[in-house]
């Protein structure tokens, strides 16, 4: 399962309605405590960045002349640029290109980045992968959900590829664009000191490997030039331009309103839970605790959603095995990999059908506990049907039995239908999706998904080597 909630190489400032939902209008300035408290970080096998010390933070020149930036606008991005390098103490060094995109300029530029990073073999593997949860309708288009909602939410971003800003057209230069500008100015000066998208990873491939991991780097990221750019608000802006900032975040976006659930969940996670995971780093040791992180970034959604993990607490290596001699010709294995403790979550919390669908308050106890776990998905090209299994370790034989039993209402919610949900009904023999099996074994569950109870039943029995 890996929804993009924005492109692996854009670091995006979305609507604001996202970026201040993530602290109910306002941050609290965190108080940090001395940098001393930042602890070396455990060796991983995660690539890290040189030990050359990141640069001084001083005033940089001004971006390079563009048509559509007028001088005024060049010098306070200038001043905003030295305000954010002495609070951070980072600088992004000379030379950062600013270009402004018209709307048709945003739409190619979308169009071309979805072409490069989304075929549409994964488009498929998405699609069917989401379906067969629940989280989305079998026929979502998830090609036009993509380039519509980012070009609704877009407001400017920093293309790591090029090492550029971009300002969309039309964004005025106020105070919320002021505070646009310092959040991207923030991955500007990141990806110069620790190259997000090289040594660190943030790239489609990696992405494609291990997307949990790319989530928890995501929200690293997010957070961090989200706690950066609202410390700058609070200090820089009027209590009236910061209302009218706040204001800006009830702005319509009907595209996202109007998308699944888990979408909406999946996009503002970099935001909210990211932005809580820098603040436990800067409250722990100052941005000193936050730049640590990038040299030992977080290996999983478990480690930002509990921080107090971080770093010790390492996702556990889970395997299935290959299901393809059981299930027999016409059928491949289309997609796998790991949920995650977030996603896990919004399995169930954001199907598609209200019934199946609990709150977050009572789903997330049962989540605490996630260990590691893998996913696969099989499809026969010849009759349309897909079997999925999702093998999940949990800390403690007490977790695990917590997780079953709230799958277990999941279930039963999302299999009982009544005749009058003509659309379920219609969804689920669309799929040919006829049968859910779960097991608890130990510290361990067990979800499939698959045409038939006899299907299940092989399947589970060649999962568990019973």
């Amino acid at each position: 399962m890996n929804p993009k909630p924005y492109l692996s190489q854009l670091a995006a400032c979305l609507l604001l309605s996202i970026l201040l939902s993530a602290c109910g209008g306002q941050i609290d300035t965190p108080t940090p405590q001395p940098a001393t408290a930042t602890t070396e970080p455990i060796p991983t096998s995660t690539p890290k960045p040189t030990a050359t010390p990141e640069p001084s933070p001083t005033p940089t020149n001004p971006p390079s002349p563009t048509p559509e930036i007028s001088a005024e606008m060049e010098a306070e991005m200038a001043e905003i640029q030295a305000q954010i390098s002495e609070m951070r103490g980072l600088a992004a060094g000379e030379g950062l290109q600013v270009e402004v995109y018209d709307t048709q300029e945003l739409e190619q530029y979308l169009e071309a980045k979805l072409r490069q990073e989304y075929t549409e073999d994964e488009e498929f593997q998405e699609l069917v992968t989401l379906a067969y949860l629940g989280l989305i309708p079998p026929t979502f288009e998830l090609r036009d959900f993509y380039q519509d909602m980012y070009a609704e939410q877009l407001l400017g971003f920093y293309d790591l590829e090029k090492n550029e800003m971009v300002l969309i057209q039309g964004v005025e230069f106020d105070a919320l664009g002021r505070m646009i500008f310092a959040h991207e100015y923030v991955h500007a000066m990141k990806d110069r000191a620790v190259d997000i998208d090289g040594r660190l990873g943030l790239n489609n491939e990696s992405c494609a490997q291990q997307a949990d991991r790319c989530a928890a780097l995501q929200a690293l990221i997010e957070g961090d030039a989200t706690l950066a750019s609202a410390l700058w608000m609070l200090a820089n802006t009027t209590p009236q331009e910061q209302a009218e900032i706040a204001a800006a975040g009830q702005a319509a976006t009907p595209v996202l309103t109007n998308a699944p659930t888990v979408f909406q969940e999946d996009l503002s996670f970099p935001y909210s839970v990211g932005v809580a995971f820098v603040q436990y780093l800067f409250q722990q040791g100052g941005w000193g605790a936050v730049d640590q992180a990038y040299l030992n970034p977080p290996q999983s959604t478990e480690q930002v959603m509990h921080p107090e993990s971080y770093p010790a607490d390492l996702p556990l290596e889970v395997s299935l095995p290959d299901l393809l001699p059981v299930l027999g010709e016409g059928w491949e294995l289309l997609d796998q990999g790991i949920m995650g403790e977030w996603r896990t979550l919004l399995l169930l919390t954001s199907n598609i059908d209200p019934q199946a669908r609990q709150e977050v308050g009572a789903a997330l106890p049962a989540v605490t506990g996630w260990g590691g776990d893998a996913y696969s998905l099989y499809y026969n090209l010849d009759s349309g049907q897909a079997v999925l299994v999702l093998k999940t370790q949990w800390d403690t034989a007490e977790d695990a039995a917590e997780f079953y039993a709230a799958l277990e209402a999941h279930i039963l919610a999302r299999f009982d239908l009544a005749e009058s949900e003509s659309e379920l009904i219609e969804m689920f023999q669309y799929m040919q999706l006829g049968y859910a099996q779960y097991q608890l074994l130990e510290d361990t569950t067990y979800y499939i998904l698959s045409p038939s109870e006899e299907v299940s039943a092989a399947v589970l029995e060649a999962a568990t080597g019973d």
